[in-house]
């Protein structure tokens, strides 16, 4: 309930900001190993609710901020794709239809709210009443988090975290003297994001790059160099995941000297 929600509200001074970029790091090792690209989420459940003593706002934050960030690769794939990309109508169609469903499907579960009958009613269904109380928490979340001041803060830091990468996407592709403009990077990234949180392999792996090598190929670029550009990135991320892996390996054995004692 309410309550919850302060502890969401109160993250910043519950969990320091080197403790979160250290969870963050270590979702992203989990991510490699868990199907989709949300596998990590479940590790950042249970890191962050175990500092907040909250698995309840734990769930409610991390749904928030995937759900910004989805809005945001929404709001990027429909200003970049009729803008910048060279793509057939049945690509652009098809990228507009997903996005247009994923959009209702997010502003449902913020402004819908579930009635407490429905809740009462689902008693005898443990997995759908835990369900419908977590919706019910997302939509105070939301409620509580439509202060100006906090909606400006949380999507300009995402929108700024996802320009980075457009910068980051543009450097490795003029290191490989890729003749493509940093305004693609600006649909492609989003575009690759979405079609690797499908579950059908790890981490999107596979499909993210096999997205990337087509959009690239309709800008003019060879399936060779198009590849060597999608691995590339893949092996930057694979570093970050083995960053992550690594502050795992030292936090688990922390506890257990600590338990230990």
């Amino acid at each position: 309930g309410k309550g919850q929600i302060s502890w969401l509200l109160a993250w910043g001074r519950a969990i320091q900001l080197a403790t979160m970029i250290g969870i963050h790091l270590q979702a992203v090792f989990f991510n490699y190993f868990l199907p989709t690209n949300f596998g990590g989420d479940i590790y950042k459940v249970l890191a962050i609710g175990r500092r907040i003593e909250s698995s309840s706002s734990a769930v409610v934050g991390v749904v928030l901020q995937r759900s910004v960030s989805l809005v945001i690769a929404l709001g990027l794939i429909a200003v970049g794709v009729p803008a910048f990309s060279p793509a057939s109508v049945e690509v652009a169609g098809s990228t507009a239809v997903v996005s247009l469903t994923l959009a209702t499907l997010l502003i449902l579960a913020a402004v819908v709210r579930i009635p407490k009958s429905f809740t009462r009613r689902a008693r005898g269904h443990r997995w759908v009443k835990r369900v419908l109380e977590r919706w019910g928490a997302l939509f105070l979340a939301v409620h509580e988090l439509r202060r100006p001041s906090t909606v400006i803060a949380t999507v300009s830091l995402l929108f700024t975290s996802q320009m980075f990468n457009v910068v980051a996407a543009f450097a490795m592709a003029r290191s490989l003297s890729l003749d493509v403009g940093w305004q693609n990077f600006i649909y492609i990234l989003p575009v690759s994001y979405i079609a690797a949180s499908a579950p059908i392999s790890i981490n999107g792996l596979g499909v993210r790059e096999g997205v990337v090598v087509l959009m690239l190929t309709q800008l003019g670029v060879d399936r060779t160099s198009a590849a060597a550009f999608a691995l590339a990135v893949l092996a930057v991320n694979v570093l970050f995941a083995l960053v992550g892996g690594i502050l795992f390996s030292f936090a688990r054995k922390q506890e257990s000297v600590e338990q230990a004692r």
